[in-house]
C-alpha cells in the first residue's frame, strides 16, 4: 500500500487549501498569503515562540504531537516541556525583523506537516523544522532526518502555501513576465529580470532564493544558454 503523497497531490491540496481560506476571509486579490492566518485560523494550529535549546541549533521550529518534548530555554535554565499536540513552536530568532521570509516559510512547513500527518497518519511525529549547516558534520541519523522525503514534501507544500500557481501568476502578470523569465545556465539572470524577482519576492512575502526554486518547479523559467549571457550582455570573450 503506498504510504507517501505525491507532488501532484501536494499542489492540488495546497491550492485549493489557500483558496478557500482566501475565500473564507474574503482576501481574493491578495498576492501574499497570511501564512500565520492560515496555519492558526484554517489548519488550526497553535503558534507559540520559545527559545528552543535542542543540541542542534539548526533545529528553529518543531510541531508536536504531544508526546515528543522539546528541549527549550526558559530564566537561563534548560528544561524539557511537552507541548500539546497541534502545537507549532517557533525559535524566538525567527521575530527579528530580517527574518521575515524565513519565519513565513517555517510557518508554512509546520503547517505543511500537519496536513501531510493528516493523508499519511504513519507520519504524525513530532516533527522539527531543521536548517542545514554546511559547516557541521552530520552523524548518519542525523543526515536521514535532514534529508527525509518527509521533509522534502513539507517544503515543497509550505512552497505551494506561500506561493500557490494562481497568485504566482497574478505576480508574475504584474511585473509584465508573465510568459516566462529567461535563466541562462542554472542560476544567472540579467540585472533587470532579477531585480523584477526580488521585487516579485517581497511582494509575495518570500526569499529571492524560494521563489527562484518554485518557479523552477513550475517550469516557469526560460533556459537559455550561458555562452550567450557571457557574449551579449557582459560582452566577455572578445564579443565587440
Amino acid at each position: 500500500m503506498r504510504s507517501y503523497i505525491s507532488f501532484g497531490e501536494l499542489e492540488e491540496l495546497g491550492e485549493t487549501i489557500v483558496r478557500e481560506y482566501l475565500r473564507k476571509t474574503k482576501r481574493y486579490n491578495a498576492l501574499c498569503v497570511d501564512i500565520e492566518g492560515l496555519v492558526t485560523d484554517y489548519l488550526g494550529l497553535t503558534v507559540v515562540y520559545e527559545n528552543i535549546a535542542e543540541d542542534d541549533p539548526n533545529k528553529i521550529a518543531f510541531l508536536s504531537n504531544g508526546k515528543r518534548p522539546l528541549w527549550v530555554s526558559r530564566n537561563e535554565e534548560r528544561i524539557q516541556v511537552v507541548f500539546p499536540k497541534g502545537t507549532v513552536v517557533m525559535d524566538k530568532v525567527l521575530l527579528h525583523e530580517n527574518e521575515s521570509s524565513r519565519r513565513r516559510f517555517t510557518l508554512g512547513h509546520e503547517g505543511a506537516h500537519s496536513v501531510i500527518a493528516k493523508q499519511n497518519p504513519m507520519q504524525d511525529v513530532g516533527c522539527f523544522h531543521n536548517e542545514f549547516d554546511p559547516e557541521r558534520v552530520y552523524t548518519i541519523k542525523e543526515q536521514k532526518e535532514l534529508m527525509s522525503f518527509s521533509e522534502t514534501q513539507a517544503d515543497r507544500l509550505s512552497s505551494v502555501f506561500l506561493m500557490p500557481q494562481f497568485i504566482l501568476r497574478k505576480v508574475m502578470k504584474k511585473y509584465k513576465c508573465e510568459n516566462g523569465l529567461p535563466v541562462y545556465g542554472w542560476n544567472v539572470f540579467a540585472p533587470g529580470d532579477k531585480l523584477k524577482l526580488r521585487k516579485m519576492a517581497d511582494c509575495m512575502g518570500v526569499s529571492f532564493q524560494a521563489l527562484v526554486i518554485r518557479l523552477k518547479t513550475l517550469g516557469l523559467l526560460i533556459p537559455r544558454d550561458l555562452t550567450v549571457y557571457l557574449e551579449n550582455d557582459l560582452q566577455l570573450g572578445g564579443a565587440k
